[in-house]
């Protein structure tokens, strides 16, 4: 019997119309109480290889930066960010069908709480077990926005 996805306490992450990109490449699912995120796999994730590919990889965790940084970004504060820096160290590798969780921490908010350095994992298997890769990230706060499509909507531009 297959394990059930998304996992409890899992939300869709994102909104619909409002990213593109991550709805092409997700999609992904966030538990904002233990600020991580997972995906399932799926073929059109993979290269011609038949493994994960790297830069759908990437994309999931720069997602999971804004879900471990929760705390200090759009969703509680109203302040948009943006992924200023972002480096991974490709570990291990998986396939079509397993799920990947991804986790980590704040390490550094700057005293004008204008950056954020953030520090992750990602891990394959529904109990978060072999470790595929570690990552960091830098956010740059880009302004006071509207997000549009977005239920807390705020009505100020970006300065991006």
């Amino acid at each position: 019997m297959a394990a059930e996805f998304p996992p409890p306490g899992f939300l869709q992450w994102g909104r619909s119309g409002v990213d593109p990109y991550e709805e092409h490449v997700g999609p992904f699912y966030q538990n904002p109480d233990q600020q991580t995120m997972t995906m399932l796999v799926t073929p059109r994730m993979c290269n011609a290889l038949g493994i994960l590919h790297g830069g759908a990889l990437m994309s999931f965790c720069d997602a999971a930066l804004y879900v471990i940084a929760r705390e200090h970004t759009y969703e509680t504060t109203g302040r948009v960010f943006v992924t200023f820096s972002f480096s991974i160290d490709f570990l291990s590798r998986c396939r079509a069908g397993a799920q990947v969780l991804a986790g980590g921490e704040v390490v550094k908010v700057s005293a004008d709480k204008d950056l954020i350095l953030v520090h992750g994992w990602a891990k394959a298997g529904s109990d978060g077990g072999r470790l595929l890769a570690t990552f960091r990230g830098m956010l740059r706060f880009a302004g006071p926005a509207s997000i549009p499509g977005h239920r807390g909507n705020k009505d100020q531009l970006a300065r991006l």
